[in-house]
């Protein structure tokens, strides 16, 4: 128990730097496809207006299997065309 508790506080921990770079960065790269629907909301909250917010699968459909997919990096051509 004691190790669990300790995985959870250091993965709580991470959480709570990565909202503090969120708040400095310039640049936040999401996937999209509502793979990390709380991003958008999350980085929004946490940055500051002058952080550019890009949608990394803008333009790019969900692959289906046989429900819409949001791994599209499981997909070269899908990734091709992200890194465009």
């Amino acid at each position: 128990m004691r190790d669990y508790l300790k995985e959870k506080n250091t993965l709580i921990q991470k959480a709570v730097d990565d909202a503090k770079a969120m708040e400095k960065a310039d640049l936040i790269i999401t996937i999209g496809l509502s793979f990390e629907c709380w991003m958008n909301n999350f980085a929004t909250s946490t940055s500051s207006e002058k952080t550019k917010l890009i949608e990394a699968s803008k333009g790019i459909e969900a692959r289906m299997q046989p429900a819409p997919d949001p791994h599209i990096w499981h997909d070269v051509q899908k990734v091709r065309k992200i890194i465009g």
